[in-house]
């Protein structure tokens, strides 16, 4: 019988090299990084490709790499009427997420990957999307200091996303 660790590394996959020759691999399972690579599969090429031209140290890394060429829709808009936001917890999130039905998603040339390393295994792929940086949703395990400010005035822009129904409030929850 297999242990949880030797389950959990069968779901690896190698995202690509650096240029400094330092394997990232990213959970197609169980990351943060899986659910937008489910939705979205061309950002685990892109994550690829941008890999290749990095030369990554450190324990934690966020980068954003302008990648020359449109790669997809940032999701995320600046909101200046908070009326138009509404809030709830997308279907296996616990943060509560703004949401707008007001504006359009902008094409971006943008590529956010978020890595943190493994002293046993190297790095690991966190997250991938497309668009700047922006910190965590307040609630969220890494909620970061400016977490509150940013998102309460930006949403992301309300198309297909599965709500949990009962969360869905037009409060502020943080």
């Amino acid at each position: 019988m297999k242990t949880v660790s030797e389950v959990s590394k069968n779901m690896m996959h190698t995202v690509g090299t650096t240029k400094n020759a330092v394997e990232v691999r990213v959970d197609l399972a169980h990351s943060g990084a899986a659910h937008r690579i489910s939705q979205r599969p061309h950002l685990l090429t892109l994550a690829g490709e941008a890999l290749s031209g990095l030369t990554v140290d450190g324990a934690h890394l966020i980068i954003t790499q302008d990648m020359g060429r449109t790669i997809g829709y940032d999701f995320v808009i600046e909101v200046s009427e908070p009326e138009t936001v509404f809030y709830a917890q997308l279907v296996k999130e616990t943060a509560f997420t703004p949401l707008t039905k007001k504006g359009a998603p902008a094409s971006t040339s943008l590529l956010t990957i978020v890595l943190r390393h493994n002293n046993e295994d190297g790095y690991y792929l966190e997250d991938v999307w497309p668009g700047p940086f922006r910190p965590p949703l307040p609630g969220d395990v890494e909620t970061h200091v400016d977490s509150k400010s940013y998102w309460t005035s930006h949403a992301y822009v309300f198309e297909d996303q599965r709500l949990k129904v009962n969360t869905i409030t037009r409060e502020c929850p943080y």
